[in-house]
C-alpha cells in the first residue's frame, strides 16, 4: 500500500477562532494534512521561505495588508504555489477577480464545511499543478520550434496559418517575398507553377494520409532542397481540421549524393539514418499530437503531460546523436550516461534519492541501434522516475552485456514494482506499448520480471561497430 505524504498548508490569518475552526475542518477529513499558521503577511511570507507547502489559505484582511493588494502580494512571491482565498468578505467581484488572476479558489467564511474545504484544497493543488505544466509545455514547445533547424508550421483545412516559428518565417520571405502572419491564407501566395504540387498534397492531407515529399525552393543565385512531411490533424469526430508540417533542409546531403564524395558505406549510413530519425520522428510527433486532439476533453492533464516529455525526450536523443562525428560509431556507454543525465535533471532529481547504476561495456553502436535503444531507455527510466518509487528513494539499474552475437540490456528498478495482472504487450499505456514496438523493431526480445521491482531484459542481435 502506498502512503501518500501529508498536504502541507500555510495557513495567513490573524484570527485565532478562524485558525481553530479551520484546524477542526482539517481533522474531521481522513487525509493527512500539517497545517502552519502565520498571523500577519510579513511573517506569513517569510514562513513560505522557510517551509514547502503544497497551497496556502489566505484571508484578505490582515493587520499589515488588507483587500486585494493582500492577494497580489502572495501571489506575486509565490507564483507557483496554489493559492486559496478563506475571507469573511462574501464579494462576487472580488472572488471572480482573484480567481481569474492566479487564486485556485474563493471560499468565505462560514459558507464551508470540512467536505467542501477538502474538496477546494485538492482541487487548487491539481488545477495548479496543470497550469504549470501547461505553461512549460508551451514554453518548451516554443523553445522546441525556435531551437530546431526545421520550418515548421500548421494550417486549418482551409490552409490558413495557425502556427509558424522563425525559420519557416525567413524561408517564405526570402523565396515567396511574403511577410507571414497568424490567420494568412497560405493557398492564396504559393507561386503558379506550385499550385498543382499543393493541390495534391492538399487531398492526400484530406485522405488522411502521413507523408514527405522534396521540393526545391529557387531564387537568383541560391536553391535548397527541402524535404517536407506532412501529418494530418485529426479531431475527436474522427475528421481532419488542418495539418502539421516539418520541413528540413537536405541540400547538403543531395550535394553529398550527387557528388559522391563520401565513402560508400558512410554515405548509405548517414542517408539511412536521417531518413529514419525524420521518418519515424516525426510519426511518433504527428501520432502525439492526434492523441493530444482525441483526449482533450477527458484525459487532458495525463495525455498533455506524457506527449510534452516524449517530445523533449526525441529531440534530446537527436542533438545527442548528431553531436558524433561518425553516425555509425557512437560510443554507447558515453550516450546512455548522457541520457540518464539528462533524464534525472530534467525531473529534478536530487542527490541522494534516487541513484542510478551503470555498468555499461565499452562498445560502439550505429545510429539505427542507437535511436530506438534510445527510446527504450528514456521511456523505461523516466516511468521509473516517476512512478517506481513514491518515497523518493531506490535505485535504478542500467547494464549492457556483449556476447559474439548478441547483445544483452537490461533496465531495472527496486520499486514498487507493475501490478501483476498487467500484460505490457496489450496495454493502453502508450510508453509500454512504444517499449513494444521499438523492442521489435531491432529485431529483439524481451523477458518482464516483476519479483524484486520491475527489470526489462532485452536482447537483440549485435551491431556494434570495432
Amino acid at each position: 500500500m502506498i502512503i501518500k505524504p501529508p498536504i502541507k498548508i500555510l495557513l495567513i490569518e490573524d484570527n485565532p477562532d478562524d485558525y481553530s475552526f479551520i484546524r477542526e475542518m482539517l481533522e474531521e477529513i481522513e487525509d493527512q494534512f500539517e497545517l502552519a499558521n502565520a498571523e500577519t503577511l510579513k511573517k506569513g511570507l517569510k514562513s513560505f521561505d522557510d517551509g514547502q507547502y503544497d497551497v496556502i489559505l489566505l484571508d484578505l484582511g490582515l493587520p499589515d495588508s488588507n483587500g486585494f493588494d493582500t492577494f497580489n502580494k502572495v501571489h506575486n512571491h509565490a507564483p507557483r504555489t496554489a493559492l486559496l482565498i478563506l475571507t469573511g468578505l462574501d464579494d462576487e467581484e472580488i472572488g471572480n477577480r482573484a480567481v481569474k488572476e492566479g487564486a485556485q479558489d474563493y471560499l468565505v467564511k462560514g459558507q464551508i464545511d470540512s467536505k467542501l474545504l477538502f474538496k477546494s484544497i485538492n482541487y487548487g493543488i491539481e488545477r495548479n499543478n496543470l497550469v504549470l505544466d501547461l505553461a512549460q509545455r508551451e514554453s518548451n514547445l516554443s523553445a522546441l520550434m525556435e531551437n530546431t533547424t526545421d520550418s515548421i508550421w500548421s494550417t486549418d483545412i482551409e490552409g490558413n496559418l495557425l502556427t509558424f516559428n522563425s525559420k519557416f518565417q525567413k524561408l517564405y520571405k526570402k523565396y515567396y517575398g511574403i511577410e507571414l502572419a497568424q490567420g494568412i491564407k497560405l493557398y492564396d501566395h504559393i507561386p503558379a507553377d506550385e499550385i498543382k504540387l499543393w493541390e495534391t498534397v492538399n487531398k492526400r492531407i484530406l485522405r488522411k494520409e502521413r507523408f514527405s515529399f522534396e521540393k526545391v525552393y529557387e531564387s537568383p543565385g541560391t536553391s535548397i532542397y527541402v524535404e517536407i512531411s506532412v501529418n494530418p490533424i485529426i479531431s475527436e469526430d474522427d475528421s481532419v481540421i488542418g495539418a502539421s508540417f516539418f520541413s528540413r533542409d537536405i541540400t547538403e546531403r543531395k550535394k553529398t549524393e550527387n557528388s559522391n564524395k563520401v565513402a560508400l558505406e558512410e554515405k548509405e549510413m548517414l542517408i539511412k539514418g536521417i531518413q529514419y530519425w525524420v521518418k519515424n520522428n516525426m510519426d511518433i510527433v504527428s501520432s502525439l499530437f492526434d492523441m493530444q486532439i482525441r483526449h482533450l476533453e477527458e484525459e487532458v492533464e495525463n495525455v498533455l503531460k506524457e506527449s510534452h516529455g516524449r517530445l523533449k525526450s526525441m529531440t534530446m536523443i537527436s542533438e545527442k546523436l548528431y553531436q558524433y562525428e561518425n553516425l555509425s560509431k557512437i560510443n554507447f556507454k558515453d550516450y546512455v550516461a548522457d541520457l540518464v543525465n539528462d533524464i534525472f535533471y530534467s525531473y529534478g532529481i536530487k542527490n541522494g534519492t534516487i541513484h542510478p547504476k551503470l555498468e555499461i561495456e565499452d562498445i560502439n553502436v550505429d545510429i539505427n541501434t542507437a535511436i530506438p535503444l534510445g527510446l527504450i531507455i528514456n521511456e523505461l527510466v523516466t516511468n521509473s522516475v516517476k512512478y517506481a518509487f513514491p518515497q523518493s528513494k531506490g535505485t535504478i539499474k542500467i547494464k549492457l552485456k556483449s556476447s559474439p552475437d548478441q547483445l544483452e540490456l537490461t533496465i531495472a528498478d527496486n520499486g514498487v514494482g507493475l501490478p501483476d495482472d498487467l500484460d505490457y504487450k496489450n496495454t493502453d499505456s502508450l510508453g509500454l506499448q512504444l517499449v513494444y514496438d521499438l523492442v521489435r523493431q531491432i529485431d529483439g526480445e524481451n523477458e518482464l520480471d516483476r519479483s524484486h521491482g520491475t527489470q526489462f531484459k532485452i536482447t537483440f542481435n549485435s551491431t556494434r561497430k570495432e
